[in-house]
């Protein structure tokens, strides 16, 4: 997706739960531009469309994303 955009559903699977998490990317020349939606919890990070660490850079924001507390 990180290469050619595009909307993505899947579950995140913990021992003790399981949660929704749902993927938009889109692509501008030089960014691309990742909405996040775990569980309710929505947040958006921008990368670098250069950047060969871009899965690892998604792979913590996701891991912040699915552990932020939750809203009061």
């Amino acid at each position: 997706m990180l290469q050619v955009g595009g909307d993505a559903t899947c579950d995140l699977i913990r021992p003790q739960q399981t949660m929704r998490a749902e993927f938009t990317v889109e692509l501008t020349p030089s960014q691309t531009i990742v909405q996040v939606d775990v569980a309710g919890r929505k947040d958006t990070i921008r990368l670098r469309r250069d950047d060969r660490a871009n899965h690892l850079h998604l792979r913590d924001f996701i891991h912040e994303v699915a552990n932020a507390p939750a809203s009061a």
